[in-house]
């Protein structure tokens, strides 16, 4: 083999070899980016994993800083030192599918206590709502109103004082008074804005089983229905309404934990 022919070979190996280790060495880049590519899909639905179940706590727990609790399924352990369970309500007030859990309790402080008209001593503390989320099957508290209403035991004059009713439909709060011949209203709240926000009121003013006039309101598109009876005389209680509707001027959504009294909102007034 003479120099020339050598010196060929010798190049052709080289070449040959040098384009081995560059597609050795491109292989190796491609699975590299390829695990750096896996591992940047990892952290990336990690931090949206992480962010939704963060945003879904946000919601839950976005009432202002939630104090640690002991973790419970006995909703009674919520009722402060100096209330007294009156009636628990129950369902789902925050579409998630569980049952949560409304109190309301009134207030002991003896010096409220009196001797009523009759000679029996009642209770004439205020009363007021503790709202529980249910959470992983126990209980976490949510919102309440310790004086929002005045005690069923508060003289009424010539009439008896209205019944308050606390219901749950539709994942939706209701607090309603029935006063029997006289009618009835009701108000209507969402879990929204990290409250409960009043967005519906129904009103019935009765003359026994005769409706004198009714009123309906939503406060989401700020209209006002009135309904009043033309014919009060009719015997077999229906009547005949004339309708009206009204544009009710746009103000923020009342919330529950800012409501003092019940018995002091003018809602038809407005």
């Amino acid at each position: 083999m003479n120099r020339n022919t050598a010196k060929n070979c010798y190049e052709t190996i080289f070449r040959t070899r040098f384009k081995e280790k560059s597609v050795l060495k491109s292989t190796f880049g491609v699975v590299a980016r390829a695990r750096l590519l896996v591992v940047a899909v990892l952290i990336v639905c990690f931090c949206y994993s992480t962010t939704a179940v963060a945003a879904s706590l946000n919601v839950i727990n976005s009432f202002g800083p939630v104090p640690k609790q002991k973790a419970t399924t006995d909703p009674r352990k919520f009722i402060p030192k100096g209330y007294e369970l009156v009636s628990i309500t129950n369902g789902d007030l925050n579409n998630d599918k569980t049952i949560d859990c409304v109190l309301l309790v009134q207030a002991t402080n003896p010096a409220n206590w009196v001797v009523d008209y009759y000679g029996k001593k009642v209770n004439r503390n205020r009363r007021g709502l503790i709202v529980l989320f249910a959470i992983n099957g126990t209980y976490v508290l949510r919102v309440k109103n310790m004086t929002c209403f005045s005690s069923a035991e508060e003289e009424g004059g010539n009439y008896m004082p209205p019944d308050l009713g606390i219901e749950i439909k539709k994942s939706k709060l209701y607090i309603g008074y029935a006063h029997g011949r006289y009618g009835y209203w009701e108000y209507c709240f969402r879990w929204q804005a990290s409250n409960f926000v009043l967005i519906g009121y129904e009103g019935s003013s009765n003359r026994g089983p005769i409706v004198e006039a009714a009123t309906s309101i939503n406060f989401l598109t700020n209209k006002t229905e009135i309904r009043k009876n033309t014919m009060l005389e009719s015997l077999d209680g229906e009547g005949i309404f004339e309708v009206q509707y009204l544009d009710r001027k746009p103000r923020p959504l009342l919330k529950l934990t800012d409501i003092k009294d019940f018995d002091e909102l003018e809602i038809e007034d407005e």
